[in-house]
């Protein structure tokens, strides 16, 4: 357990723990959703090379038609530069059709861009609600919004000070505007109960494999 109230359980439980100092519980909730990024990171990846491994092996697919999924995001010195290339892009093609398209059409350049960012979190807001708990349309589509805000401010800088968001600078100040924003999503998935679910049968966990191993070794 990792608060008062059955955090990391089905039963959900905020990221939150109100019971320590502010600071303390700002910096606990910033290191949590750290690990829980790092951990979505790993189960797309592992998700992809599995898919890959299968496709290459079993079907005899060229393994050009499977280029890496990733490509370094934390070394991202910009939201643009992470969003835009580093990440995955496996729902470009989607988000385009259906957020950046029609909303240029609209509003213009800048509406396209929202666009995208607008559609990526009704996205992942339904992907939540899907489990049939929680879902604040104000934290999950807040942050991909103001990750549009966030890409906005960069064009910003660029044409006020003419250079690029990069460097120590850029990265700190993309990882911070994500901490800002993304701890709310993470408190939504914790109240959810997403963190107590479980993708794989107990004796198949590797993590609780190599506990019962290391049980077993020292009884």
């Amino acid at each position: 357990m990792l608060s008062p109230d059955t955090f990391g359980s089905l039963n959900g439980g905020s990221l939150f723990d109100h019971t320590l100092p502010p600071l303390l519980e700002l910096l606990r909730s910033v290191f949590v959703s750290l690990l829980v990024v790092w951990m979505a990171y790993f189960a797309i990846q592992w998700s992809y090379q599995f898919l890959a491994i299968v496709c290459i092996v079993l079907f005899q697919q060229h393994p050009s038609q499977w280029p890496p999924l990733f490509d370094s995001p934390w070394m991202s010195t910009s939201l643009t530069e992470l969003w835009g290339r580093r990440w995955h892009q496996m729902m470009r093609e989607l988000l385009v059709t259906l957020g950046s398209r029609p909303f240029t059409s609209l509003f213009g350049r800048l509406g396209g861009l929202f666009g995208a960012f607008l559609v990526s979190g009704i996205f992942h807001d339904i992907e939540l609600r899907s489990s049939g708990r929680g879902g604040n349309l104000v934290a999950i589509i807040g942050f991909w919004v103001m990750n549009g805000v966030g890409v906005v401010l960069e064009r910003i800088w660029v044409k006020a000070m003419g250079r690029q968001v990069v460097g120590v600078w850029g990265r700190m100040w993309a990882f911070g505007w994500l901490a800002l924003w993304g701890v709310w999503v993470v408190d939504e998935w914790a109240k959810a109960g997403r963190f107590g679910a479980s993708s794989l049968p107990g004796e198949l966990e590797p993590s609780l494999a190599v506990v019962a191993f290391v049980r077993r070794c020292l009884v």
